[in-house]
């Protein structure tokens, strides 16, 4: 921030400083005090404050524009902004806090500012009631409005990462339940042509009931106990072999939907008695086709009933907090995390490990939700742990208080980066793969059930636990 030195005429100085609505009860004693810091003027695109920086002046922005715009988590060519008229004033809630900057002050016009340096500001503030009290109310409600923006752009990422987790979730079943779908209608369509086929021949009344008993204890049958991909492989070659040497067609066609039930060749006898030869053709892929059509159907509702425990995750997810009188199922609400992050673990070869105790309390509700909190924590745990690390998740309960850890075996947190780990846009990710937000929301969101949010880091071992007391 460079700016030029300009001076402007006192008596209307005054009466621009004065005509500011964030000055108008302070005193003319105290606020010729602010005057007689020198003027400057900024040139469109000059940088008032850096993001990042912690702010080492006040600027009194008498006329000029500026906007606000942050390009550390954002796309190149991406930037957030927001344009602000003057006058008004810039940099106290940084000097009061000394929270870092979490965006980038531009010059959008040509601006002219009373500067006061970091040491006069706090001498201003110590011998300036009227000032002080000024100052304070302006940056509680600055404060608040950026604690509001960074909630908002919080939810955003989780609502992402919610997002990605559906669309990864839900392809999956849907996907097999298409080709389900798909398989059921060809196997209906052959059994239609084998139906005709059969319609044409004479039967016995020994032939016709070994066909109904095969279809009976077929439809009976349990599923079959899931095999090695081996085993599976000799069951196929065995029944292929034995149909082949009693002449059925397509032997090798057939072999592999009955070998996946579980139907062995001593359980075709029956129709080897009674329909010889190639005579058994037709019956076999009658047979085959009806137990094709019931795997399909097995197919098709597990995948609904996979789509259905999304549905019901994702309604524990975004209704929970929703009403005072609710209360939060622990254990469930963070099932359902692991529900929507599930393709997360997946992608990156990542073990979880779960241990849930069975006898937590129950958390009264509030209208921020447990679920974000889980959703940042476990996300930095993946993220931490790396491809094929490891993850941990436990819960148990303490003198009827709640607890909640997540560990991970990833390299740790720097030690010189620790003391700042729960401030609002930190972060120990690349640069635009965190927004700096998690933890620090997160924070708040267990402060806010009158917890604690705590963490220990090293190399190999880093635990994050949610202390939460229980239902009072």
């Amino acid at each position: 921030m460079n700016g030029t030195q300009v001076r402007t005429e006192p008596g209307k100085l005054f009466a621009d400083v004065r005509a500011m609505e964030l000055f108008a009860d302070v005193p003319e004693e105290e606020l010729k005090r602010v005057l007689s810091f020198p003027e400057q003027e900024f040139e469109e695109g000059e940088i008032l404050l850096h993001e990042g920086d912690i702010a080492d002046r006040l600027l009194v922005v008498l006329t000029g524009k500026f906007r606000l715009f942050r390009s550390g988590n954002t796309t190149v060519g991406e930037l957030t902004e927001f344009h602000a008229a003057s006058p008004t004033v810039i940099g106290e809630v940084g000097l009061l806090t000394e929270f870092r900057t979490p965006f980038n002050v531009e010059v959008a016009r040509r601006t002219r500012a009373i500067v006061v340096p970091k040491e006069d500001f706090w001498s201003l503030m110590a011998n300036c009631p009227a000032l002080r009290s000024t100052l304070l109310r302006s940056s509680m409600t600055r404060f608040q409005m950026r604690q509001g923006m960074n909630l908002r752009e919080e939810k955003l990422a989780s609502l992402g990462t919610l997002t990605a987790g559906l669309m990864h979730e839900l392809n999956n079943p849907g996907a097999a339940a298409g080709r389900a779908a798909a398989q059921l209608r060809a196997n209906i369509n052959r059994m239609h042509e084998l139906a005709q086929c059969l319609s044409k021949e004479e039967h016995t009344p020994e032939q016709g009931r070994c066909f109904w008993e095969m279809q009976e204890r077929v439809l009976r049958r349990k599923k079959a106990t899931y095999q090695s991909s081996l085993d599976q492989a000799d069951a196929e070659e065995r029944l292929a072999e034995w149909m082949e040497s009693n002449g059925v067609r397509e032997a090798w066609r057939l072999a592999p939907t009955f070998a996946a039930s579980g139907i062995t060749a001593s359980e075709l006898e029956c129709l080897k008695a009674e329909f010889h030869g190639e005579g058994m053709s037709d019956p076999l892929a009658w047979m085959e086709a009806m137990v094709g059509s019931m795997q399909m159907v097995e197919t098709i509702e597990e995948s609904v009933r996979r789509v259905s425990d999304l549905v019901g995750a994702v309604k524990t997810y975004t209704h929970e907090g929703q009403g005072q009188k609710h209360t939060v199922d622990v254990n469930a609400s963070i099932h359902a995390t692991l529900v929507i992050l599930k393709h997360k673990l997946m992608e990156r070869g990542t073990f979880l490990s779960k241990i849930f105790a069975s006898n937590l309390p129950e958390i009264p509700a509030r209208k921020a939700s447990l679920n974000q909190v889980w959703t940042n924590l476990l996300d930095n745990a993946i993220d931490a742990a790396g491809e094929g690390g490891k993850v941990q998740v436990k819960t148990w309960q303490q003198d009827g208080e709640v607890f909640v850890s997540f560990c991970d075996d990833g390299p740790g947190i720097p030690r010189e980066k620790q003391e700042r780990i729960f401030d609002p846009f930190f972060t120990t990710k690349p640069a635009g793969v965190g927004t700096g937000l998690g933890l620090g929301i997160a924070f708040q969101i267990v402060k806010e059930y009158g917890g604690e949010l705590r963490f220990s880091s090293q190399p190999g071992q880093t635990e994050f636990v949610v202390h939460l007391p229980g239902k009072a």
